[in-house]
């Protein structure tokens, strides 16, 4: 793969406990850089959450400064992008880029919270000379409601909501950019179909091939356990 096929980042863009933590890593057995500030794996994600650290933190503070937080079902306020917080943000990202993202490499960025921060992600990376492209990943909302009643106590029509709300923002802001949607079922079914489908879509070429990452990717999904499914 060339330069020009390589200076990508893939924003992983799905609604909490949709399996974004699993695409994640599989996109980093393919060869994805996630860097090494990763969130440590809890007691509801024992094979971790794939998500850089200073990332989230950017993304909790904007949404703090913003008046809302994680499982907000609310619309972000009008004109967001222009505040002082978002300015605020985009500085930090930039810097977090231009530090931590090796220009060369294929990059993974995952934060449920970044479906509803796609474009001042596109602003950054566009500015950083980076392309960003786009991985939907989609999990049946009754699951999702089902997780979160049970982790967090949350009210299932507040996650219905909640789930719409990032779905809705994140396919709007991905319009126009290289993009790929992936069921979370294709993914348990059908991994090796599923992610040729997304690298074709996407025009990534994986620096792990397939067939190399095939038995890691295997034995990773294998320990992936689903709860709470429905049809």
């Amino acid at each position: 793969a060339g330069n020009a096929e390589t200076r990508k980042v893939i924003l992983v863009l799905g609604m909490h406990r949709s399996g974004t933590s699993a695409v994640t890593r599989c996109l980093n057995l393919l060869g994805a850089e996630v860097g090494n500030k990763l969130l440590p794996p809890a007691e509801d994600n024992r094979s971790g959450f794939w998500e850089h650290a200073d990332v989230v933190a950017i993304h909790e503070e904007l949404l703090k400064e913003l008046g809302r937080a994680w499982h907000d079902a609310r619309a972000l306020p009008e004109g967001w992008l222009l505040s002082v917080a978002a300015r605020k943000a985009r500085g930090k990202l930039a810097r977090l880029i231009s530090d931590e993202f090796d220009a060369g490499a294929l990059w993974a960025v995952k934060d449920p919270r970044l479906c509803r921060f796609v474009p001042l992600w596109r602003e950054v990376l566009l500015e950083s000379g980076l392309d960003a492209v786009a991985l939907l990943v989609v999990r049946h909302p009754a699951e999702v409601a089902r997780s979160l009643n049970v982790r967090d106590g949350l009210r299932c029509e507040t996650t219905c909501l909640n789930w719409l709300e990032h779905f809705v923002e994140a396919e709007t802001a991905t319009r126009g950019m290289p993009r790929s949607l992936l069921a979370y079922d294709d993914l348990l079914s059908d991994w090796r179909g599923a992610f040729a489908k997304v690298g074709r879509a996407l025009r990534v070429e994986w620096p792990v091939s397939i067939e190399h990452a095939h038995l890691a990717i295997a034995a990773f999904l294998d320990q992936t356990k689903r709860h709470h499914v429905f049809s």
